[in-house]
């Protein structure tokens, strides 16, 4: 029968500090709860017709007007379904990405996100609209 493994107090202790702090910063999650699957969060991208179906045939790849993009922008599928970013288009693609790589730009609402182009590849790409 194998040696049973004794903690000392200065581990117990670290282990509780650590505990602590994990759950301090799940506290601190940014991203509101109705949008959070998970490890998961669901973005919208609006555009036209003609570039939507490029986009669900080839994937997210930097525009010809601006070939060294390396993001692309979206924001929540709510915020793009209002209709408030018309002018892009009146086409919404859904993705699913991890939301550690969805930085967060501005503070306003709509929120908005930038998700690198290499985040997106192989991703799944769903038309919501």
């Amino acid at each position: 029968m194998p040696k049973r493994r004794m903690r000392t107090a200065a581990q117990i202790a670290a282990s509780r500090r650590n505990l602590i702090a994990a759950r301090k910063a799940k506290g601190r999650n940014t991203i509101p709860r109705d949008r959070y699957h998970g490890k998961l969060i669901e973005l919208a991208h609006r555009t036209n017709e003609k570039d939507a179906k490029s986009i669900m045939r080839q994937g997210f790849k930097a525009p010809e007007w601006k070939p060294n993009a390396k993001k692309t922008w979206f924001s929540t599928p709510k915020d793009s379904l209002a209709g408030g970013w018309t002018k892009r288009g009146n086409v919404v693609l859904s993705v699913r990405v991890p939301f550690r790589k969805a930085e967060i730009v501005g503070t306003g609402t709509p929120r908005s996100y930038l998700v690198p182009n290499k985040v997106l590849q192989g991703r799944k790409i769903r038309r919501i609209k």
